[in-house]
C-alpha cells in the first residue's frame, strides 16, 4: 500500500524534528566545552602572561669603592702671610676628609683655605673617606712660603798672605733662592757658598745679597784680610 500524503508529510517531520534536535545537541555540548574548557583555559593562560609580563628585570648592583685621594693648591708660593685655597679632586665620591697642611694646621672641609704664617717648605696631605674605606694623598714640600732672607754669612778665615785663599759659607735664612757676592777686590760670585783667592794684600769689605721671592737683603762685614 502506498503510504499516504499525510504519513509522507509525518515522516518528513520526524526527520526534521531530530535533524534540528541534533543540530541542537551539538550546538549545546559546543557551548558546553567552549564555556567550561577553553574559556578558562584561555583566561588562565593571559594570567599568566600578565604575571610574567609584570616580573620587575634584576638590576645588577655594584658594590662602592673607596675613594683615591687627588686636590690641588692654589697659589704655592708666596710670602707669608700666605693664604692657599685647596680644591678636593677626588673620585669615587668620598663622604668625609681630613687635611693636613704641613705647618700643624689641619681641616675637615672639602675644599679648605689654609694661611701660613711662617716661612718654610711645607708638605701637604689628604685622607679622602667613604663608606667603602678611606686613601691618602701626600704631595711632598708642595707649598713653599718665603720671607726676606735674614742675610748671614762667614769666612773661613779672616788673615793671611797673597796668595790667599777664603771659603765663605752662606748661613742666611728665610730660603734665599739666589745669592751675590761681593769679595771686595772688584771680584764676584753667585755661588751660595764660595771659595775666593786674594792676589794682593789689602783690607777687603765682602757683601753678600740673597734673594727669594719675598724680596732681597743684604749683609757686609768689613776689613777681612
Amino acid at each position: 500500500m502506498q503510504p499516504g500524503s499525510r504519513d509522507i508529510k509525518e515522516n518528513i517531520m520526524f526527520w526534521e524534528g531530530s535533524f534540528m534536535s541534533r543540530i541542537f545537541l551539538f550546538i549545546g555540548v559546543g557551548f558546553f566545552c567552549f564555556g567550561s574548557i577553553i574559556l578558562p583555559a584561555a583566561a588562565a593562560n593571559t594570567t599568566v602572561n600578565a604575571t610574567a609580563t609584570t616580573v620587575p628585570a634584576t638590576t645588577a648592583t655594584t658594590a662602592p669603592l673607596p675613594p683615591v685621594s687627588s686636590f690641588f693648591g692654589s697659589p704655592t708660593s708666596g710670602t707669608a702671610p700666605f693664604t692657599v685655597q685647596f680644591t678636593d679632586t677626588s673620585t669615587n665620591s668620598p663622604t668625609s676628609w681630613l687635611w693636613d697642611f704641613g705647618d700643624g694646621n689641619t681641616g675637615t672641609a672639602e675644599n679648605p683655605s689654609n694661611t701660613y704664617t711662617t716661612a718654610g717648605t711645607f708638605t701637604v696631605s689628604l685622607t679622602a673617606t667613604n663608606t667603602a674605606g678611606s686613601n691618602t694623598e701626600t704631595q711632598t714640600d708642595y707649598i713653599t712660603v718665603g720671607d726676606v732672607p735674614e742675610v748671614s754669612f762667614y769666612a773661613s778665615e779672616t788673615s793671611g798672605t797673597a796668595p790667599f785663599t777664603v771659603q765663605f759659607t752662606d748661613t742666611s735664612t728665610n730660603l734665599p733662592t739666589s745669592w751675590l757676592w761681593d769679595f771686595g777686590d772688584g771680584e764676584t760670585s753667585v755661588e751660595q757658598s764660595p771659595s775666593h783667592t786674594y792676589t794682593d794684600p789689602g783690607t777687603y769689605t765682602v757683601s753678600l745679597t740673597a734673594v727669594n721671592t719675598a724680596g732681597t737683603n743684604q749683609a757686609t762685614q768689613s776689613d777681612l784680610y
